[in-house]
């Protein structure tokens, strides 16, 4: 199985993807007390703050190596949110995706000084479709990340515990919760995220519903 599901800040998912850098994930604290290489710490917005963040839980440290680009240490605030740990390469070489307990950063690993961009939260699987999208799932829908940046978002596609069980160019296959129905197989377009076959939760849930 190709998705991520568990804890896995102590590793680094490149999939098919080509990642202008390198990371360390977890580095050793410097002796000094002082990190040898700029630091920036990343809040849950995404913003660049002063200090690292420990508010939430304990916030995820890497060290990256960008191509050609300065060495520097991140810190990313904890999500606090129940999903998954993982760092992943993306489609574009130059960045990186931290998703800390569900809260998904997307970094340019070349020049982190504008923060980061927050894709989704409570985030449960990340899953690559061959070498052009990195998906990212929540128990209710799903958002995809390309070359340039998010492609699309679905709406809400379950009512609870969606999961990703294939992806390819040519469909995006995941099941879920759907009341009475024994979880169903549903199947998106990985270009547009548009449900082309299976049960559609509009057909019996209200669109207001939560």
């Amino acid at each position: 199985m190709f998705w991520l599901t568990g804890a896995v800040t102590s590793s680094f998912e490149s999939w098919e993807f080509n990642p202008a850098f390198r990371i360390v994930p977890e580095p050793e604290f410097p002796g000094s007390g002082t990190w040898s290489n700029p630091l920036f710490c990343f809040d849950r917005s995404g913003a660049l703050a002063p200090d690292p963040i420990t508010r939430w839980g304990t916030p995820v440290t890497i060290e990256v190596h960008p191509m050609g680009a300065q060495p520097w240490v991140g810190s990313f605030a904890s999500g606090d949110l129940g999903g998954v740990s993982a760092l992943s390469a993306a489609p574009s070489p130059r960045h990186l995706v931290a998703v800390v307990d569900g809260l998904a950063y997307l970094v340019d690993t070349a020049d982190p000084r504008d923060g980061a961009t927050i894709l989704s939260d409570m985030v449960r699987q990340v899953a690559p479709v061959e070498t052009d999208l990195l998906l990212l799932a929540t128990t209710l829908d799903i958002v995809a990340l390309g070359s340039e940046g998010p492609v699309w978002q679905t709406k809400r596609l379950v009512v609870d515990d969606l999961r990703i069980e294939g992806a390819s160019k040519d469909r995006i296959v995941a099941t879920g919760d759907m009341l009475d129905v024994d979880r169903p197989e549903i199947v998106l377009d990985p270009r547009t995220g548009e449900q082309t076959h299976g049960l559609r939760l509009d057909s019996f849930w209200p669109p207001d519903a939560t």
